[in-house]
């Protein structure tokens, strides 16, 4: 079983009358679920329990989705509904006595876009590409080497991103912003790459929404409706689908992502039937 009363929940979503789709669904969102609490719950280790996951198991488990996964409301909403299906099965049948998802709430749904691979197929063009501020094009290069804008903008991070090893065209627009970028760093007094425009000693770094200012005017280019969080989406499939004989041990290491979320996003591929 991949996760508790698999087999008889099972049996209770076919008397539902489910299409097998939808009973797909439920079982990898709650296969995904319990692989989570088994790897960074520690109160579950020690008990494997349903008894004991408590709300804040399940918050902690949603958090991740929206933080390290980014997925969208849909999703969430989604994964929310199924787990709470469950836990109130467990309640039902007298298995749980609580359900730790019942003031638990969807999020509203925003318009969003599915990965695309255009940017990765046609890299070389967009990073040398003027017409495209040096921000977003340091936004897209870092997003190949699998990091997030959060991960990007914190303090200090230029160090651990130029230790990594980079393409002619990538050592060609790096040398190009280090050129660009000294007259600001000079003025924030800060090596960091990512500078509000005014001096500001004291806070020298773009703020999350200072950036997405350049994104938002810049990433047109790309494709009308891209975010960030699917820059980052589809340069993690791109690289699943293009390193097919790659381990998921080596996939875990090159792309940092831990087993859930890299179930999370071979599911994305066949769910949004994603190819190269």
């Amino acid at each position: 079983m991949s996760y508790p009363y698999e087999e008889a929940f099972n049996l209770s979503l076919l008397t539902r009358s489910l299409s097998n789709a939808t009973i797909m669904e439920y079982n990898h969102d709650l296969s995904d679920f319990f692989n989570f609490l088994r790897h960074f719950n520690d109160a579950y280790l020690e008990n494997s329990n349903v008894e004991t996951i408590l709300e804040s198991d399940v918050r902690q488990y949603l958090s991740m989705l929206q933080v390290q996964r980014e997925v969208k409301n849909s999703t969430y909403t989604k994964v929310l509904s199924h787990l709470n299906g469950y836990f109130k099965y467990l309640f039902i049948h007298q298995i749980n006595t609580h359900i730790p998802t019942l003031m638990l709430k969807g999020k509203k749904n925003v318009q969003s876009s599915v990965p695309t691979f255009d940017w990765l197929l046609n890299f070389d063009s967009y990073l040398l590409n003027s017409e495209i501020s040096y921000y977003s094009r340091l936004v897209l290069l870092m997003t190949r080497h699998f990091y997030k804008i959060s991960e990007i903008l914190q303090p200090g991070f230029y160090r651990t991103f130029k230790l990594r090893s980079f393409s002619e065209s990538e050592r060609l627009f790096l040398n190009q912003f280090d050129v660009h970028i000294k007259t600001l760093q000079d003025l924030q007094r800060s090596d960091d790459s990512f500078l509000k425009l005014r001096q500001n000693i004291d806070s020298p770094l773009l703020s999350l929404p200072g950036l997405h200012k350049f994104l938002k005017k810049d990433l047109h280019f790309i494709a009308p409706s891209i975010s960030p969080s699917s820059l980052y989406q589809s340069a993690i499939c791109f690289y699943i689908l293009t390193h097919n004989m790659t381990t998921d041990t080596e996939f875990m290491k090159t792309l940092r992502l831990d087993p859930s979320s890299l179930l999370y996003y071979r599911h994305l591929i066949i769910e949004q039937k994603l190819t190269i």
